[in-house]
């Protein structure tokens, strides 16, 4: 059982037929000649086949080891079968149980062994122990022991058909080793062959060595031809390669390839006429490299490319002309100027279909001012602004180009070329710029495309003077004539716009959001965020930030700055391809739209007033446009410093225009004249009324502004205006809609919102403007702005006094019993005809605001408490009228007002009653005045009160203990105490 069964042997016991096998002598054997022969290839093959046969022979050896293994256990099974065998059991018994067995299903019988059979580190008999029952007999242990005797034989079954499965590969082993033999005898065959064939090789050199000698002399032929083909090869390999570098823009490689060839070319060509064509490539390729170069130089000067210039640097040098490079820049930089301005002038002419129609006789003007004149003006600002663009990237490929070289610190030449001629390049271009200024009537331009026209010169301004270091007289003297005749005109339409805007107002509020602040209108926002920037540039440049570098770090950071202000796509070797064009100086959609949308992204944070928390502020359509052109003389103010006092004289006229046309309009009521209204006015207040007034002449009816002589011209100070007229379809007369109420309530609300755009623009506008104009600022906030909140009060108290009829609550007072000597116990009727008055007129406001929202709460307090303070004056006037009065009707004023205080808080929320202690002094003078100086001495501390008022009172304490001498006296002291007031 130790080793390797061998041929002839018996199985034993078994019955089983033995199986022959190779030894390992006869392996041995076999591998041992396979090595020893003599016959080079085919040895190896067939020692190849035999490590094969010899592992097949080996496989076989074991599987017939694996039987003799099994027949082994067998054997031993059966030995064990026959000790515990019964005694009158006898082995025919058994064999026909083993039969019985072996009809079985073997998966069943296998199936019946328990899964721990199959597990690694099983011990079956521990496991056969610990199942046995309590109780075990010799008949369980019997049955037991058959169960397992029937599994062990299906495996063994199983085992030796496996086993012998593979006798089949055993033979084929032996039929290999008998075709090993006969290729063994076809390998001897060859090498007797190749002995034989080696034989007559030997003699044939013996006569060959004059045929070596030929042989080599001719190897030498063939070396050189080699040599030559190679030479020629690698020139069409340096030709492709010539072209691959070209081609992806690498100068200084294809160079250094053509200046390495140089040689070999010239060997070639001399020796090979084939060669003279490649020589003529090489020299076409240096020819496009050179144009290449021209081109690449041209490009970078347009806009800069490091890598590009460095190639093209590297490239002049391997040349040898880098002196040629520094002179070429100044036509580059400079000379190109011209032309390419025109050509971007002509592009821009033939955008329109007639000037397409002329294309030709277009392309041979030379004069840039006659080409500008067929630039239709709705393309001119992208025209100049292409302009712009092209300018600034040359000066920024100059910046750049200047600084590459200070920082590498090599060719002085150059860097000095650039530095000679930065002046007259920016004096080339300021007047190519000043030429289009001049050649352009700016009238017929809108506002936006002008404001981009002014917004894109000041840009240009500053590069350009940082650039050459000196300012643009010329071009800021063209700027300034043409802003200055465009702002005038502007401001004209501006004011007409204006008068037929409220010539057509409703009146009605606009629905806003109730948030909705002057910082919510996107075009005033924008352009106070142009003034903050404009602020924060001049500032820095006070403090030396804004120089030459800062400017050009800045553009490198940021890029043109013109590139995106231009509307259509427009390149300057490119098409033009233009978009629809924004006419933003129409009447915005917004204006007649249902309610003005907030913007959600504010640049400059709101405030939240204005506006209650229903309804928001209250606006009418010309507020809100005229909020939109203070935004735009904003703008303009920045763009057009060199005006800006002009600019704000015109921002000064359009808002004094709309609050005097809005005091005209809602500044009077029925039975009260404006000058009525005006006695109790802020003198401050009247004196700047008065001064409007002045600059109105009613005989106008169109055309807003006129001057004084039509030979004149019209300066911002000589305008006189056209009066607006208030629409037909407002009705401020009937008591039906509370003499329009909600029509004034829009217009003096729209007041305070002009006055809060002009209060958030005023430190911007202080900015803009020069010492000069100091006095004109302060004198406008002062006088017109700081005051706009007195206007107010004073346009609500003159409607007040019409909301509530207190002419029969004057007669009642009046006509009252004073003189009692005992108080009644009932109010006298003139308190309940006043708290009636209030009871009708707040239901009134409640429903006006109900239907229209123009009564926010503090104007409905505002109202009331005018109301409220009317309603104490002609108390008071009402009892100055008093003819007689005691003591104890006294008392029953006292006890009246007191009542008219609770009654009237209750009615409109309002705790402290306005004019209130007004009447009560005037109640309690009555104690405290028993002399005539008595009298001179409370008018002093009380001089609120009319004459007529404090005669009354003085006569009713007085009166009868004075003489007519005393009692002129006095009445003169208090006339001329009041006066004084």
């Amino acid at each position: 059982m130790s080793g390797p069964p061998t041929m002839g042997r018996s199985s034993g016991s078994t019955g089983l037929p033995a199986r022959p096998v190779l030894s390992a002598a006869l392996l041995s054997s076999i591998q041992e000649r396979v090595t020893t022969s003599r016959i080079g290839q085919g040895v190896g093959r067939v020692g190849n086949m035999v490590g094969g046969v010899v592992g097949d022979v080996a496989g076989e050896v074991g599987a017939f080891a694996k039987k003799n293994i099994i027949e082994k256990i067998d054997i031993t099974n059966r030995r064990r079968r026959k000790v515990f065998a019964d005694d009158d059991e006898d082995i025919e018994a058994i064999r026909i149980r083993e039969e019985q067995l072996m009809r079985q299903n073997e998966e069943e019988v296998l199936a019946s062994l328990p899964q721990e059979y199959f597990t690694e580190n099983y011990d079956s008999v521990t496991g056969l122990l610990v199942a046995l029952p309590g109780d075990v007999d010799d008949a369980y242990i019997a049955t037991l022991i058959s169960n397992k005797e029937d599994v062990l034989s299906v495996v063994n079954q199983k085992l030796f058909n496996k086993v012998m499965a593979n006798y089949n590969q055993f033979v084929q082993a032996m039929t290999s080793i008998h075709d090993l033999g006969v290729d063994i005898k076809q390998s001897t065959s060859s090498c007797k062959a190749g002995r034989q064939t080696l034989r007559t090789l030997q003699e044939a050199l013996a006569f060959g060595a004059i045929n070596i000698l030929d042989n080599f002399k001719r190897r030498q032929t063939w070396e050189q031809v080699l040599q030559d083909l190679d030479a020629i090869q690698e020139l069409q390999r340096v030709e492709v390669e010539l072209k691959k570098t070209l081609a992806a823009g690498q100068y200084p490689e294809t160079i250094s390839l053509c200046l390495d060839v140089r040689d070999m070319v010239q060997y070639c060509t001399a020796r090979f006429t084939c060669a003279l064509d490649l020589d003529r490539t090489l020299q076409s390729i240096y020819q496009v490299v050179q144009e290449r170069l021209d081109n690449a130089l041209f490009e970078t000067c347009r806009s800069w490319n490091a890598g590009i210039y460095e190639k093209v640097l590297s490239a002049h040098r391997l040349l040898g002309k880098t002196s040629y490079l520094a002179e070429k820049l100044q036509p580059l930089f400079v000379e190109q100027i011209e032309s390419e301005c025109k050509n971007i002038i002509l592009a821009h002419a033939l955008l329109s279909e007639e000037a397409m129609m002329r294309a030709e006789t277009l392309k041979k003007l030379q004069a840039i001012r006659e080409l500008c004149t067929h630039v239709k003006g709705e393309h001119f600002t992208n025209c100049l602004l292409t302009v712009l663009e092209y300018l600034t990237d040359l000066m920024l490929s100059h910046y750049e180009m200047s600084s590459w070289h200070e920082v590498h610190k090599d060719e002085p030449a150059i860097a000095m070329a650039l530095a000679k001629f930065t002046k007259a390049m920016w004096d080339r271009m300021q007047r190519q710029v000043s030429i289009m200024v001049d050649s352009v009537n700016f009238s017929s331009f809108k506002i936006d495309d002008f404001l981009k026209f002014l917004d894109g010169i000041a840009q240009f301004l500053e590069i350009g003077e940082a650039f050459g270091g000196s300012a643009a007289f010329k071009l800021r003297t063209a700027v300034t004539a043409s802003t200055k005749t465009y702002f005038e005109a502007f401001h004209r339409s501006r004011l007409e716009d204006l008068r037929t805007m409220l010539d057509n107002e409703n009146w009605n509020k606009v629905p806003v959001t109730p948030t909705f602040t002057v910082l919510d209108v996107k075009e005033f926002r924008a352009a106070l965020t142009i003034l903050d920037n404009a602020i924060y540039v001049a500032r820095n440049e006070r403090q030396n930030i804004g120089t030459y570098g800062a400017v050009f770090v800045g553009l490198r950071q940021t890029g043109n700055p013109f590139s995106g202000m231009i509307q259509y796509a427009t390149r300057r070797r490119g098409p033009l391809v233009q978009t629809k064009d924004d006419d933003s100086d129409d009447e915005a959609p917004e204006l007649f739209a249902d309610s003005v949308e907030e913007d959600d992204t504010p640049t400059i944070k709101r405030k939240t007033q204005q506006g209650d928390a229903r309804g928001g502020p209250v606006l009418a359509n010309t507020t809100i446009n005229v909020v939109r052109t203070l935004a735009k003389y904003l703008h303009m103010m920045k763009t057009l410093q060199h005006i800006s006092p002009d600019v704000f004289a015109g921002t000064v006229q359009l808002v004094e225009y709309y609050v005097f046309s809005v005091y005209s309009f809602f500044g009077s009521s029925p039975g009260n004249s404006f000058s009525s209204l005006e006695e109790t006015m802020n003198p401050r207040l009247r004196q700047t009324l008065d001064r409007l007034r002045r600059k109105i002449n009613p005989s106008l009816v169109s055309g807003l502004m006129q001057s004084e002589s039509a030979n004149t011209p019209q300066k911002a100070g000589q305008f006189r205006w056209a009066p607006a007229r208030l629409f037909s379809g407002v009705d401020l007369n009937t008591n039906r809609n509370l003499y329009g109420l909600g029509f004034r309530a829009v217009g003096i609300e729209s007041l305070s919102f002009v006055c809060e755009a002009m209060k958030e623009a005023q430190p911007r506008m202080q900015a803009m403007l020069p010492p000069t104009a100091t006095d004109a600022f302060n004198s406008f906030y002062n006088d017109m702005i700081d005051l706009m909140g007195e206007l107010r009060e004073h346009m609500y108290r003159g409607v007040s006094g019409v909301l509530v009829n207190l002419d029969l609550f004057v007669k009642t007072v009046e006509t009252s019993k004073w003189d009692m000597t005992q108080i009644s116990s009932q109010n006298s009727p003139y308190v309940g005809i006043l708290l009636n008055e209030f009871i009708n007129l707040t239901r009134r406001l409640d429903e006006l605001d109900k239907v229209s929202g123009c009564l926010p709460p503090k104007v409905r307090l505002l109202l009331l408490q005018s109301a409220l303070r009317r309603a104490m004056d002609q108390l008071i006037e009402g009892y100055a009228r008093i003819k007689k009065c005691s003591a104890m009707g006294r008392a029953a004023m006292q006890r009246d007002l007191k009542e008219i205080q609770i009654g009237l808080q209750q009615t409109t929320g309002i705790k402290a009653i306005p004019g209130q202690t007004h009447v009560e002094n005037y109640i309690v003078a009555y104690y405290e005045i028993n002399t005539d100086t008595e009298v001179l001495e409370w008018v002093k501390e009380h001089p609120d009160f009319t004459v007529r008022q404090v005669q009354s009172l003085f006569n009713l304490v007085l009166g009868g203990t004075m003489k007519n001498t005393q009692r002129h006296a006095l009445d003169k002291e208090i006339q001329k105490l009041l006066r004084a007031r």
